[in-house]
């Protein structure tokens, strides 16, 4: 009987060690699960941030380039508004100028046309004059002509000399009998009138033989 207490005694000791035991590798086992899935969740979780972490720097990287596109764009526009700009400028101060230089024109071929009538006003009014003297005057016997070439030799020292100091145009005249010539004036025509009248009030058919700038 006691025999029999102690082998159930035993027996239920036993029994109780293997329960334990199951309970200790079922709570391993457990613990090891637990570990694991801990262990495949920080991976997905790491995983999870890594793809965010890279959706996040495309998306960033996308909104930089369109940025730096919208900007690139908008300098360009400002870039071809400021050269528009500049050509309109330019063009019109190269108008202007032109609008002037036309102005100039205009007015020295006025005062060109003015001086040549002013010039043929006078020459004719000499010419007339000249002729109401001589018709005044009694006829007077024919002289001989007198060489030209030597009335040009005998004034063109003079001119030239007064040519020399003088800016402007000058002209050498030369009549029958004696010469003329003018200097310091601002166009060929006067200066050629000009002379023309000084020989003429000294001689007749007068000529320019040499001009002077």
């Amino acid at each position: 009987m006691a025999q029999r207490q102690r082998a159930a005694e035993e027996g239920g000791r036993q029994a109780a060690l293997a329960q334990a035991v199951a309970e200790a590798e079922n709570r391993k086992a457990t613990e090891a699960e637990e570990q694991r899935l801990a262990t495949r969740r920080v991976e997905e979780d790491r995983k999870t941030r890594n793809a965010e972490r890279q959706r996040l720097a495309a998306l960033q990287a996308e909104e930089d380039r369109k940025t730096r596109d919208a900007e690139r764009q908008r300098l360009a526009a400002l870039q071809a508004e400021e050269n528009r700009r500049t050509r309109d400028a330019e063009r019109q101060r190269l108008a202007a100028l032109q609008a002037e230089e036309d102005r100039k024109a205009r007015e020295a071929e006025r005062q060109r046309l003015v001086a040549l009538q002013a010039a043929e006003e006078d020459r004719k009014a000499r010419e007339a004059e000249r002729q109401r003297l001589s018709a005044l005057k009694p006829a007077e016997p024919s002289k001989p002509q007198a060489d030209p070439k030597g009335h040009a030799a005998r004034c063109a020292p003079q001119a030239r000399i007064t040519w020399k100091r003088t800016p402007g145009w000058g002209a050498l005249a030369v009549g029958t009998a004696n010469c003329g010539f003018s200097w310091g004036l601002p166009n060929k025509v006067r200066a050629e009138w000009r002379a023309l009248d000084i020989c003429r009030s000294k001689s007749t058919d007068c000529k320019i033989v040499e001009y002077n700038q």
